[in-house]
């Protein structure tokens, strides 16, 4: 069946993949992880791909593969180096006889360094599934919409803390191998890459464990017990967005982590359903704690189906994160949108032809474009219909498209038919194409007043062109070696091929490889931003000389 399979399977439809049983064992200490991935699975593969069902893998060793408890065949298919793929396919033969419902269980190892991996001061593991990277840490559905309860049985040193993006439901101490055995459930439905583990040192030295509230628990090396910090707002954060949204938590109990200052992130925050990361200087900025929070209502419950939809993810994230600070922290707000502009200028400026809806992956600009224009889009319809009929649109959105995924056709189908329909207003005065569309569109400055004038400095930033100083310093080797995080030294790149072109930042980063051992992240992060450049390099001259 494998061997006959000719191309890669047709990936299941949405809502194949029912529950996942996760069976993990990991050695911080010696970066080893070897784990069960179950999967329970609604929908056999159609008889044009021979049987076989496609998994996402991408540097992991797979030792054996069983459906419905049986030894099956399997194929690992590499990814081209000239397709658009981001992982390698596992093949697994599905044998004719089998219906479903039916369980694939896929035994593994990891065979090399991995994306999601974070392996630091030889006690520490915390992982960061990005949708292109969940691969690298266990098979996954291929698409990004595929959603499914888990849960998981982890064992690890006894003397570790062990988190995850879910609710732990039992810890039980092996004293014969100095090891233990915690299990844990997720009973709300969702996409691969929001599973996440964490297993850091038990010891009070590091990790001291406060409840701020009944629903929210922080571990930290020290805790400021002063009300004023950031961490002390994370409740009034989770209830002002229940009141905005109209919608409970349906989480698990959140954790927050916050990782000493001494171990080096390659992120400054991560967001999972019920379990954030931060460092600590991250840890005291209530706009990254306010996105954390409020993607538990947008991104986690009712997220884009493709990579050609990441602003309602993202978009929607921004939107709720602005509501949700206007109301428990005003402040921040304004500093928040500008800063918003000048990234979103800065992104079009580098890539012109980027549209909101277009194919894009996590290591490009889609992040920015899809945020920050997303955002503008949003507050353009909220701006058209008012506040309060805005709010209860949120709330239906989220509800309507919590049990799957969104597309952009199907938003749009969605906005209309509820404004129409419920509100009963006439069609939208809205340019949609253009918002959605065209590439490199933002309003004019005046437009962008009328959106969010209210929480804008003036004037909006115009020019992002720096002075002779600023340029000489982002050649700073040394000190592009002391940023730590990777969107922060992704930005300085970005800088540097502006001011002095590709050829000048591939060389500033092969020093800085030569200098340090980048975490895998990094260096996928940076060599792609690279890497395009040096292509349009190339494509230029090339028509040039002709």
């Amino acid at each position: 069946m494998v061997r006959a399979l000719m191309g890669l399977p047709t990936p299941l439809p949405e809502g194949s993949f029912q529950h996942l049983h996760w069976k993990v064992s990991v050695d911080v200490a010696t970066r080893r992880l070897h784990a069960t991935a179950t999967y329970t699975v609604l929908q056999t593969p159609s008889s044009t791909d021979e049987g076989c069902l496609a998994l996402a893998v991408e540097g992991l060793s797979i030792e054996s593969v069983a459906v419905n408890n049986d030894a099956t065949e399997f194929k690992v298919i590499e990814m081209s180096p000239t397709s658009d793929q981001l992982h390698s396919t596992l093949a697994i033969a599905v044998p004719k006889q089998v219906v479903a419902p039916y369980s694939v269980a896929v035994t593994y190892h990891l065979a090399k360094p991995s994306l999601a991996c974070h392996w630091l001061d030889s006690s520490w593991l915390i992982t960061q599934s990005y949708p292109s990277y969940a691969p690298s840490l266990l098979p996954v559905p291929p698409q990004l919409c595929m959603k499914f309860t888990y849960t998981a049985h982890v064992t690890t040193s006894a003397l570790a803390t062990v988190l995850m993006s879910a609710s732990l439901t039992e810890s039980i101490q092996v004293p014969k191998s100095k090891s233990q055995v915690v299990t844990f459930n997720q009973p709300v439905a969702v996409p691969s890459h929001l599973l996440a583990l964490v297993i850091c040192p038990a010891t009070t030295t590091l990790i001291t464990t406060q409840h701020v509230a009944s629903a929210c628990t922080v571990h930290a090396a020290s805790i400021p017990s002063s009300t004023s910090n950031a961490l002390a707002l994370v409740p009034d954060l989770v209830a002002a967005a229940e009141r905005t949204t109209g919608l409970p938590w349906v989480w698990p109990p959140l954790h927050v982590l916050v990782v000493p200052t001494a171990l080096t992130l390659s992120f400054r925050s991560m967001a999972t359903p019920s379990l954030v990361v931060v460092d600590e200087a991250a840890a005291q900025k209530i706009d990254i704690l306010a996105d954390s929070v409020v993607r538990h209502w947008t991104a986690f419950r009712a997220p884009h189906e493709t990579w050609t939809d990441v602003w309602l993810s993202e978009g929607w994230a921004k939107w709720l994160q602005l509501e949700v600070l206007n109301t428990v922290h005003p402040p921040s707000v304004a500093p928040i949108v500008h800063d918003g502009l000048v990234a979103l200028r800065r992104a079009l400026e580098l890539d012109a032809d980027t549209a909101l809806v277009a194919s894009h992956h996590s290591s490009h600009q889609w992040s920015v474009v899809g945020r920050e224009k997303g955002y503008l889009f949003l507050r353009n319809l909220q701006t058209i219909v008012g506040d309060e009929a805005f709010q209860y649109f949120a709330s239906a959105f989220v509800s309507g498209f919590e049990q799957g995924s969104v597309t952009t056709d199907e938003f749009c189908a969605f906005c209309h038919e509820y404004f129409t329909l419920v509100e009963d207003l006439p069609p939208l005065p809205v340019a949609w194409d253009s918002w959605l569309h065209v590439p490199g569109y933002i309003p004019s400055d005046s437009e962008l007043k009328g959106l969010v004038g209210h929480v804008v400095p003036s004037p909006l930033p115009v020019s992002l062109l720096v002075d002779d100083t600023q340029s000489q310093q982002s050649l700073d080797v040394p000190g592009l070696l002391g940023i730590s995080d990777t969107l922060e030294l992704c930005s300085a790149f970005e800088h540097i091929q502006r001011q002095h072109g590709a050829v000048v930042a591939l060389d500033v980063w092969l020093q800085c490889s030569e200098a340090h051992s980048f975490h895998p992240v990094t260096v996928h992060r940076i060599e792609s931003l690279v890497h395009t450049y040096i292509l349009q390099l190339l494509y230029v001259q090339f028509f040039h000389r002709r």
